[in-house]
């Protein structure tokens, strides 16, 4: 195993890490502002779940798109590149592509929002 393949699994490994510890911290954030919107213990600021105004929800979906950019990249790369040949070879590649292009249009719509809104915050 070459020094390439070496850094794409250890950079697999904490992508995918990451995206475990920001999609929990988003599905306790949505949970917790729809919880929050019934009883109404707070009132936010901004409206919640708002892609033009919810700041955190905006932040945490563009992060979740940048790691499943990262994380299907990588698994294109290890099986295409780095000679790992099977059965399933095309299929892989496929869903990858397919799993890149959704964390790609998640991107798109999301990190110039986030970027705005967290200046704004600055």
């Amino acid at each position: 195993m070459g020094w390439l393949e070496k850094v794409a699994k250890i950079l697999l490994h904490f992508a995918f890490n990451g995206l475990l510890l920001i999609s929990a911290v988003f599905v306790l954030y949505t949970a917790g502002g729809i919880v929050n919107s019934f009883v109404g213990l707070m009132d936010f600021q901004y409206q919640f779940l708002s892609l033009q105004s919810d700041p955190l929800f905006t932040t945490l979906t563009a992060l979740i798109g940048c790691l499943i950019c990262v994380i299907t990249a990588i698994i294109v790369f290890l099986t295409a590149f780095a000679g790992y040949d099977n059965r399933n070879y095309e299929v892989v590649i496929f869903f990858s592509s397919i799993g890149f292009g959704f964390g790609t249009g998640v991107v798109r719509f999301t990190a110039p929002v986030a970027v705005d809104l967290l200046l704004e915050l600055l």
